[in-house]
């Protein structure tokens, strides 16, 4: 499934570019297990032991492209980005017309990383579900999930004022996401907390993917294998 869906796109990009293209980064819907992610991974990179590639979930290239690691972003003092500062945590929403999945995301400086704390899914509060129920109903399901999500969990280990920032992605319309940055961030009740705009929510994970490209070309040990790391080619899960 996976080859007959890229083999249209590399044949086009070869025609473009005048060679065979060579991708090194593949993000697919965080819906999807290991499996599934793995069969995408030999299909899109079948020599992936041999070089340096990055495959992941959607999730995972959300937050890369807004620099957070080099402290921007979070509101907070140079002195305060590192490792044993104050906690920052990122609201992170994948808005499809089918589902609208939550995750907590944690920036780790050290370790250049943002690691899963917590995870929620509504199956029910993708976009689609709107014109099942007026437009009412939907907002207040939808704002319940956020409430419940950041008021019932977020807040068991994290104080409010950990939550810098809140990125949505996916493929909903503008006024849907306009409407879930408001809710969210009234849920979260706090003036620090920014929503991230400078990225087009369709465009995030792109960017973001981008990002990991160009890190599988300037540092391609940790991509590797036999780095000797601990890191897999694969990536790994944080929750």
């Amino acid at each position: 499934m996976f080859q007959k869906a890229v083999a249209p796109i590399t044949e086009r990009l070869s025609k473009q570019l005048g060679h065979m293209p060579e991708y090194t980064t593949l993000f697919i819907p965080s819906i999807f297990d290991y499996n599934v992610r793995d069969a995408a991974a030999s299909a899109v990179f079948g020599d992936y032991f041999d070089r340096a590639v990055r495959p992941g979930w959607t999730r995972e290239a959300t937050c890369p492209g807004f620099g957070f690691l080099e402290g921007k972003n979070l509101g907070r003092k140079p002195e305060e980005c590192v490792d044993g500062g104050p906690v920052n945590v990122i609201l992170v929403f994948e808005y499809e017309n089918d589902y609208l999945y939550a995750w907590l995301m944690e920036v780790e400086f050290e370790l250049q990383t943002y690691p899963v704390i917590l995870k929620e899914i509504c199956k029910e509060c993708g976009e689609s579900f709107q014109e099942e129920i007026d437009e009412e109903a939907y907002k207040k399901r939808v704002n319940t999930f956020l409430h419940n999500f950041i008021n019932d969990q977020v807040m068991r280990t994290h104080q409010r004022d950990s939550l810098r920032a809140i990125i949505i992605s996916g493929e909903a319309t503008t006024p849907a996401i306009t409407s879930l940055g408001v809710m969210a961030k009234q849920a979260v009740g706090t003036e620090t907390v920014k929503i991230m705009t400078d990225i087009d929510p369709p465009e995030v994970v792109a960017h973001g993917a981008a990002v990991w490209a160009r890190l599988t070309q300037q540092i391609p040990q940790v991509f590797m294998p036999d780095a000797g790391n601990g890191i897999s080619p694969l990536g790994h899960d944080e929750l």
